[in-house]
């Protein structure tokens, strides 16, 4: 019989961090919405009726978007002839535009599309070699002519390049062309000499690429990001990248568990109406992401497979109303439902509705979850993610008259209905709460948000809530006493909050002026105390968006305590969406076989001089009486079947009373501080009333906790 399983506790939850893999970059092309449709780093581009619409990603300097139509309108040598309608074709990376006098061939690039057009058989005649394409577009070039390349640029907001004309025979042998534009008329020449003897087929071979000419683009906010357990094994990260002042994008990459790219750039909306406010949740059980997103007042949703491909899509609000501020959670109670909350601004309310997975969307109706009044303003809910229960928690911000916000939540069933009351969760005349994020595990949540006093200025804190079952009737639902949030830089913002197996963790940026930090914050989730003081995830630049998810709660039977940060580095202006994984578990942990009771024990933040510190049991029988043992050595004894691990005659016995409906309760053991109990191990085990063990008792599993 093996010993108690051991959490050596070396703490991780001040999250050891692996290395960080920046995401955006790269192209993709498909068919979204009925359109063909590629993108690249700094561009997207459609593919439709013999005409190509290149846009640059100028990011929100831009007034709006600025695209460049190009469409082949002539070609010819002594004289220009109309060209044959065109049918379109793409595979891979390459989409064509066929014409009975040549193929028009583009292919998709990170940098740029590379523009072709193939001639079979050469236009009668002995002159330039001329193709003639008609230009839509606001951008104004910058010259009538050129050999180099042309620009068509808006004011400092930058634009497109076509770039140099370049003809490339079957032979290989090539020769530079030029640039005319006149007339809205763009026309790509090669010269005579070199066509007569060239070799089919021809080639005339420019380069649509994007023209920044500020760094101060924006152009990647808002992630998020969710994990799908093994055998998918990765993280989907989600974001927005701008346009234009009214045009950002939703964008999507899968990332492996390891930290390696898997496959390309993913376009989940790609049209030129603006789009805000994206979020990601995960069915385990199906496989599948759902990604969401607020539009023209509605809110869209696109489901995933575990490959990336665009399984369907779905309204989750859509009407008259204007809808805002999704939140998604998935996978309540290992089941095939997501959940969403949103806010209705038009009546004034926080609704939420049942997505099933499987189905690609189901019929649920959407639940109201709370009504503002005439003197309360809704706004901004969130719902707990890392659920391991069929019920959440919602928080959502309220504001009075004079303009004061506080927090409040109620505990849902995935239905909507409640299993409790409203309850307050942070705020007061003196200290206002809003911009909550929430994540727990079916009993105890942890929530962040952001802070404004007219006293301390503006800054951040946590709460702890707890939550506990009432069978048919409605359970108490109670936050615990806040702790504040500080960084380095003063002010915190983008507040994101997961929970681990027995830790939580809060990411968050600080800033001040030009310093600018992404951190991450260990706190103990029932008393929200720091357990390891903050990590510095990123120091480089002006950061916009933070996410954070845990892989710890999945249906597997020995989830992994890992997760996953993204954020967005400002770094000159420019934008990239970063991944950063992390293992927030409380050191390694072993099982015991001992097949004696169900229960998990954790041990948060086993710090020296944690006063706040405890050992907590999860999932055992309902209602029994328990005591804890604690010990600084192991007697391993056999008690029929189960093994009492703590040694009792040097430690110590808590009686502790009932466990909770769900079988949990909290035992507390303040640690002492100093340098000499830093390395010391404590072992802790639950004995439960009712079982073969000396008459009456039974033994849980155990836990050893070196203290740090």
């Amino acid at each position: 019989m093996r010993l108690l399983p051991l959490v050596s506790l070396f703490l991780w939850a001040v999250p050891a961090l692996a290395q960080s893999v920046t995401l955006g970059h790269g192209c993709a092309l498909d068919v979204v919405d009925g359109t063909l449709t590629a993108i690249g780093d700094d561009y997207k581009a459609t593919f439709a009726a013999g005409e190509v619409e290149f846009t640059p990603l100028l990011g929100r300097r831009a007034p709006h978007n600025l695209p460049l139509g190009l469409r082949v309108t002539h070609a010819g040598r002594n004289e220009l002839a109309p060209l044959g309608p065109a049918t379109t074709h793409h595979d891979g990376l390459q989409a064509t535009f066929v014409r009975p006098e040549l193929v028009e061939r583009f292919d998709v690039r990170p940098e740029g599309v590379k523009q072709s057009f193939v001639f079979a058989a050469l236009p009668p005649g002995n002159g330039d070699l001329v193709v003639r394409c008609r230009v839509r577009t606001e951008l104004t070039p910058s010259a009538a002519a050129s050999e180099r390349g042309l620009q068509f640029l808006h004011a400092n907001a930058g634009g497109v390049e076509v770039g140099q004309v370049l003809g490339i025979d079957a032979n290989g042998r090539t020769a530079t062309g030029s640039l005319r534009c006149t007339d809205g008329n763009l026309d790509f020449v090669l010269p005579a000499a070199f066509v007569q003897s060239a070799q089919l087929p021809l080639i005339v071979d420019p380069l649509l690429a994007a023209v920044v000419v500020t760094s101060a683009t924006l152009a990647d906010s808002d992630p998020d990001i969710a994990p799908l357990p093994a055998p998918t094994d990765a993280y989907l990260v989600v974001w927005q990248r701008a346009v234009s002042a009214t045009d950002r994008d939703v964008r999507a990459q899968r990332v492996s568990a390891a930290g390696a790219l898997l496959g390309g750039l993913l376009m989940l909306e790609t049209s030129t109406q603006d789009t805000s406010e994206v979020t990601v949740a995960a069915s385990p059980l199906t496989s599948r992401w759902l990604v969401a997103w607020v539009q023209l007042g509605d809110i869209k949703a696109r489901f995933l497979s575990a490959t990336g491909a665009v399984l369907g899509s779905t309204d989750i609000a859509n009407g008259p109303n204007v809808q805002g501020t999704p939140t998604l959670a998935g996978a309540l109670g290992n089941s095939n439902l997501a959940v969403g909350v949103w806010h209705d601004a038009t009546t004034n309310q926080v609704l939420c509705r049942r997505i099933d997975m499987a189905a690609l969307g189901g019929t649920f109706p959407a639940a109201v979850v709370a009504t503002g009044t005439s003197v309360q303003t809704l706004s901004g809910p969130t719902i707990s993610r890392d659920n391991q229960s069929d019920h959440a928690l919602v928080v959502w911000t309220t504001t009075n008259l004079l303009g004061l916000r506080s927090l409040r939540g109620v505990m849902l069933e995935a239905d909507g209905s409640p299993r409790s009351a409203v309850v307050p969760i942070a705020g007061s005349a003196n200290n206002e709460a809003f911009a909550p994020s929430c994540a727990g595990d079916g009993e105890d949540f942890v929530v962040s948000y952001r802070t404004s006093s007219t006293l301390l200025g503006d800054g951040a804190a946590c709460v702890p809530v707890h939550f506990t079952f009432a069978g048919a009737a409605l359970g108490p639902l109670a936050a615990g006493a806040s702790r504040a949030i500080t960084g380095p830089n003063g002010d915190v913002r983008h507040l994101a909050t997961a929970m681990f197996q027995g830790s939580a963790m809060v990411a968050f940026a600080s800033v001040n002026g030009a310093a600018h930090d992404v951190r991450a914050l260990s706190i103990d989730p029932f008393t929200c105390s720091d357990c390891e003081g903050s990590l510095a995830v990123d120091t480089a630049g002006n950061d916009t968006g933070v996410a954070i998810c845990s892989r710890a709660f999945d249906p597997s039977g020995t989830p992994p305590n890992e997760g996953a940060l993204a954020y967005v580095p400002i770094v000159g202006g420019q934008g990239d969406v970063t991944l950063r994984l992390l293992r927030a578990d409380d050191g390694l942990r072993t099982e015991l076989d001992i097949n004696c009771t169900s229960g998990k024990v954790l041990a948060p933040c086993a710090r020296a001089g944690n006063a706040g510190y405890g050992v907590v049991l999860r999932g055992a029988a309902a209602n029994e009486l328990a005591l804890v043992i604690h010990s600084t050595a192991l007697m391993n004894f056999d008690c029929n079947p189960c093994l009492i691990g703590p040694d009792t005659t040097v430690g110590v016995i808590q009686f502790l009373g009932a466990l909770s409906s769900t079988g949990g309760i909290r035992a507390s053991l303040p640690l002492p501080g100093g340098p000499s109990v830093v390395g010391a191990t404590v072992h802790s085990q639950f004995v439960l009333f009712g079982g073969q063990c000396l008459g009456n008792f039974r033994g849980t599993m155990g836990i050893s906790c070196t203290l740090q």
